[in-house]
This record gives C-alpha cells, sequence and structure tokens, in this order.
C-alpha cells in the first residue's frame, strides 16, 4: 500500500486574511531585497537589506520555518554589522 502525504502550510489554522497578508509580506521583503542589489550606495542598500530581511521575517514567523528563520535573523544581522563598521 502507497502512503500518500498530503502538504499544507503549518499556518493552514489561520484566516485567509492573515495569510494574504502574510504573503504579501514576503513578497514585499522579497522585491525590496531584490531591488536593493542593484543599489550602488551600501549604506542604502543595507538599510533595504534590513527592511526586506525583516518582511521576510514576519513571514518565515508566520510559516513557522525554522531554518528560514535562522536564516533570516543572520542575513539581517550582517547587514546591521556592515552598517555599523562602515560608520
Amino acid at each position: 500500500m502507497v502512503e500518500q502525504r498530503v502538504y499544507t502550510s503549518k499556518a493552514a489554522g489561520s484566516s485567509p486574511a492573515s495569510r494574504t497578508k502574510m504573503i504579501t509580506f514576503g513578497i514585499i521583503g522579497l522585491l525590496v531585497i531584490s531591488y536593493a542589489i542593484w543599489i550602488k550606495d551600501e549604506k542604502r542598500q543595507n538599510i533595504l537589506f534590513i527592511v526586506g530581511g525583516v518582511a521576510l521575517l514576519f513571514y518565515s514567523l508566520f510559516i513557522k520555518d525554522v531554518i528560514f528563520i535562522v536564516l533570516q535573523i543572520i542575513f539581517i544581522l550582517s547587514a546591521l554589522v556592515e552598517i555599523i563598521r562602515k560608520r
């Protein structure tokens, strides 16, 4: 007998409106980080990295993905260290 698994979001119990808001946070975070890559001013670039990283962190907390949460925290801290180091 073949076992079938149904994969759903860990946040499946939340309302559709809150899921939509969190997905929007994720999309905005990704777009902000993607835009920041093209910015030449390093300080502004790092600020945008932090803003996008925080948005993606909220999304990753919502979906309860531990690996993604840890990666986003490291990403945000790296951008913060870069800002502090450049002062």
